[in-house]
């Protein structure tokens, strides 16, 4: 599926709800794809569904299962007692729900969409706690466009915010012993869509230079035909 819509169901599903304008905005992107409708409704109904089940597990009885290692965790606690995993506080989680938030209300026909995420993204504090950067790091790793064959405004954006996480991440004092794993992950997933778009950027150069030799070898041809 588009990547755009994907963003937009990732951006919608992220405070586990989803209201009338948001699947509205929704459709109206796919239409402008000629992706089909319904088929985007089932993907976006199945997402919230899911996302709705994974929020009920985490409440069920004042337990929650830690995100790291899947152990059960008593909802008063800061850190999971197997891990050592921070787990998240709410305070915290507002910080990525409101900039989500306030992406899902722009205009998707906007000429200037790009940059008004861009000024949304930049100006997002992150969060402190090594739990909420890293979960920030990955929502906005997983955000840039990576179809793209060049570095769009909010791509960098969500790039700039994704290395501020892991620089973060490396300062960080807490006693989180996967620390080292998470910002290896992100690291990993931002080269990898870095290598995407450069190997975009270099197919459409090589597209390009193809155009151009042919357009010079025809005009070569022509010039020789008519000095004949």
């Amino acid at each position: 599926m588009n990547t755009e819509i994907e963003r937009l169901i990732e951006l919608a599903i992220a405070d586990g709800e989803i209201t009338d304008k948001e699947r509205a905005v929704i459709i109206k992107k796919a239409e402008k794809f000629d992706v089909d409708p319904d088929e985007v409704e089932m993907i976006l109904d199945g997402r919230l569904h899911e996302s709705k089940k994974l929020k009920t597990k985490e409440k069920v009885g004042n337990i929650k299962v830690c995100p790291s290692c899947g152990e059960s965790v008593k909802s008063f606690q800061l850190n999971c007692p197997s891990c050592g995993h921070e787990l998240n506080s709410r305070k915290q989680s507002e910080l990525l729900n409101t900039m989500t938030q306030k992406i899902s209300l722009l205009n998707v026909d906007d000429l200037n969409y790009e940059q008004e995420i861009a000024k949304i993204v930049l100006s997002t504090t992150i969060p402190s706690s090594v739990n909420e950067i890293y979960e920030f790091g990955l929502y906005c790793v997983n955000s840039i466009n990576s179809s793209s064959n060049s570095w769009r405004e909010d791509s960098s954006a969500f790039e700039a915010k994704t290395s501020e996480c892991i620089s973060k991440l490396k300062i960080s004092n807490s006693s989180n012993h996967n620390i080292e794993l998470l910002v290896t992950e992100l690291e990993k997933t931002l080269r990898d869509k870095k290598k995407v778009i450069s190997k975009n950027n270099k197919n459409d150069w090589i597209i390009i230079g193809t155009i151009l030799f042919l357009i010079g070898l025809i005009y070569f041809v022509a010039i020789e035909f008519l000095s004949d």
